[in-house]
């Protein structure tokens, strides 16, 4: 629905139109912004079956970027613990832990989108086309709608469903937002990260062809809540820090959820920006206001004071923990209530952040990256331990973030099977996650018996795989073993290396592939077996006695059964990874957020046609009032902007053809000529440039298109081809 047109302009040069949608408010900064609401219980109204009374509330505390030894309760020893230097920043967290199971081999992706995406899918990267590179703010790509999420699945047996917090699963087109995906109340941004206090996000492109110099980088509010961008003007937010604010809005849900049904249970995603950069935090924090310990860690030469901030953003959310459990314990329903504590990959040591004793960091398979504090705690678990006659206790046995998904199907009574197969359709529910309940409500490794512990519900994890565009790289852990093979470079490395290449000429996906191996990785990666359970820091010193605690084991012939049987593991999963969702896609200007308000909001619609498009086109095919054509369902035949109106499938089919058209060049030429540009400076001069590649975006520095998906597969044949 098109509520009206305006012309605006990019760099100065040739304008933009823009159709603001219904579906796509466009909110000015300013006070007169309509402020948020939170929320009202009508939201819940639409839950209607009826969940068994013993299925649990399921609150996950998911922080971003958290190192193992960001907090101290991960710490093997009472002396690890007490010489933490976080030991006093997380009193209500540690008890939880301590009160709880404690997962010391929990895995995740190197990398934020596919670990979130193995949660909400129960499934691993490699089985939902997001195994290589995350999803950045101007890509027109999101984690695929064939797949039902845990809060939709929820939902449909009587849970409540909330998300708060990063979503960074994609938001190009509407029907990719949280709400169309399960969550019945969403409030927080959807894009990778953004400023604590000022609620932006920055995203870049680089113009191509002659303009390959030019990186352009656009700047746009991003608080959301549900169908709404929110005004930074709005008391709730304006100059408040995110982890306050999604504790404060997750507590308004959690109310509005009991307010709605008592007996209904819910289901709480709440997924902080902490501590994810940039590193800030409240001055009480850090300055000895508050007795957290943080005062106390001095500048590091390195990063100077970025360790004593995240110390601050750490204590921040303990103390956003204890306000929860305290309304949730005021209410009765924290003793049906799992309180699962997670970090979506490894810490950023130039963050501040600590990953010891593992090797590596974020975006990397080294342990530094993959292995991630969390535990499984709350009074539902705790009422659960006792009755199972078991302490709390620490577990080393193998966890994976898909397991999650599928422990709380199984809690809330919902079939599911394992091993997941790609292009399986036939069971819904077909997942890479397993149960581990009863396994862990055994006693796990910890006190399980011998039966228990033959029947481990995880034997294996594929960390991740990516495709022969990044290298290939990726790992796998069998046993205590573990298989990695590193690529020469990262995935940004290869992500940035990709788009320069991609402003120097028109290759498809797989010529990109070939020219990326050749020039970036120039041959195959590095493989290495680690003993983890004896070399947990992954040396490869060889300064020992003992090789399975000093070094890889790879072409080692003592271990050469071990490397046999790892290998045969990653052809088998080889074998059933999809194809990636990464297209090198860029819808850059398209995306502007000063085209919608300033704020960051989905620039496709629902059929993936732009709201955005080249100003040469628009009377033909976006000035749906013109007397000489059809008018659609309403208007006046006059071509003003704030009329109702409603694309009819001929006016479609003449916006598909129009953008198809752009993918010639002298047509390209002659619709810069028609608008008035000039290569001498003059008229808003501008010179048409391409973002090639498989299924990419063209346009012209401020004359711009983005080519609907609906012609997709038409023109995917093409080396030219523009999606």
């Amino acid at each position: 629905t098109i509520k009206k047109m305006v012309k605006l302009s990019i760099l100065g040069l040739l304008p933009l139109v823009i159709s603001a949608k219904k579906n796509v408010q466009s909110v000015s900064k300013d006070s007169s912004a309509k402020p948020v609401t939170m929320p009202m219980a009508k939201a819940f109204e639409s839950t209607t079956a009826t969940a068994s009374s013993s299925s649990p509330n399921i609150l996950v505390f998911m922080v971003d970027d958290l190192g193992y030894s960001d907090v101290s309760f991960m710490g093997k020893t009472t002396e690890d613990i007490e010489s933490s230097d976080m030991v006093k920043a997380t009193p209500t967290l540690s008890g939880l832990a301590n009160n709880g199971i404690i997962l010391g081999s929990f895995y995740v992706s190197p990398t934020c989108t596919p670990s979130r995406a193995s949660f909400l899918t129960g499934r691993y990267p490699t089985s939902i086309g997001l195994q290589d590179s995350v999803i950045h703010a101007t890509e027109p790509r999101g984690l695929s709608l064939d797949f039902d999420l845990l809060p939709s699945k929820l939902n449909d047996v009587g849970y409540n469903t909330m998300g708060v917090g990063k979503w960074h699963l994609g938001f190009h087109q509407p029907q990719y937002l949280p709400t169309r995906r399960g969550f019945q109340e969403y409030f927080g941004i959807l894009t990778g990260g953004g400023g604590h206090f000022t609620h932006t996000s920055t995203g870049s492109f680089t113009l191509r062809g002659e303009f390959k110099e030019h990186s352009v980088d656009l700047m746009g509010y991003n608080l959301w809540h549900n169908g709404d961008p929110v005004s930074d003007f709005d008391q709730l937010v304006s100059s408040r820090h995110t982890t306050d604010i999604y504790t404060d809005v997750s507590l308004a849900q959690l109310k509005a959820s009991y307010s709605s049904n008592p007996d209904a249970p819910f289901f709480l995603y709440l997924s902080y920006q902490a501590v994810h950069s940039p590193m800030e935090v409240a001055s009480k924090y850090t300055d000895g206001t508050i007795d957290n310990g943080c005062m106390d860690i001095a500048d590091d030469a390195t990063t100077g004071s970025k360790r004593r901030s995240l110390c601050g953003m750490v204590s921040q959310l303990d103390d956003s923990a204890q306000s929860l459990i305290g309304h949730l314990i005021s209410t009765g329903q924290w003793e049906n209530t799992i309180f699962t504590f997670i970090s979506d990959n490894g810490g950023i040591e130039s963050h501040g952040s600590s990953n010891m004793p593992f090797k590596g960091g974020k975006g990397t398979y080294y342990e530094g990256g993959i292995r991630v504090p969390a535990f499984i705690g709350g009074g539902y678990v705790e009422k659960s331990l006792l009755s199972s006659s078991l302490k709390p206790y620490r577990t080393n046995s193998l966890f994976h973030i898909s397991d999650l998904h599928a422990t709380f199907l199984s809690l809330a009574s919902i079939p599911y099977t394992t091993t997941a197969t790609v292009g399986d359709e036939a069971i819904i529910n077909k997942l890479d996650g397993v149960n581990q309940w009863d396994f862990l409500m055994s006693g796990g490794d910890v006190y399980g018996s011998e039966e228990t512990l033959a029947f481990i519900p995880r034997k294996d994890i594929l960390h991740n795989m990516n495709t022969q565009s990044f290298g290939s790289a990726g790992s796998l852990r069998m046993g205590d073993y573990k298989l990695m093979v590193e690529a020469k470079v990262s995935e940004s490395e290869v992500y940035t290396y990709a788009q320069h290449v991609l402003q120097d000429g028109d290759f498809s996906a797989e010529e990109l592939s070939l020219v990326i191996g050749s020039k970036l990785l120039k041959g195959s990666g590095t493989f290495r077996i680690f003993n983890i359970a004896k070399n947990p820091t992954e040396r490869e010193d060889g300064e020992c006695d003992d090789i399975e605690t000093c070094d890889s084991l790879y072409n080692v012939e003592d271990f050469k059964q071990i490397e046999i049987a790892l290998m045969d593991k990653w052809k088998e999963y080889t074998e059933k990874s999809g194809p990636s969702s990464m297209e090198w896609l860029d819808d850059g200007p398209l995306t502007d957020p000063s085209l919608f308000g300033g704020f960051w909001v989905p620039w496709r619609d629902e059929e993936g046609l732009p709201y955005a498009t080249y100003s040469a086109l628009a009377k033909s095919t976006h000035d749906l009032g013109s007397s000489e054509g059809d008018t659609g369902e309403k208007g006046n035949g006059d071509g003003t902007g704030d009329k109702t109106w409603k694309l009819t499938s001929d006016q479609k089919e003449t916006v598909k053809q129009a953008h198809a058209t752009l993918g010639n060049k002298d047509t390209r030429e002659m619709l810069a000529q028609q608008t008035g540009s000039t290569n001498n400076g003059g008229g808003g001069s501008a010179h048409p440039y391409l973002l090639i590649g498989s299924g990419a975006v063209m346009g012209a520095v401020g004359a711009i298109v983005a080519v609907s998906q609906l012609n997709k597969k038409k023109r995917k044949g093409s080396k030219n081809s523009l999606v």
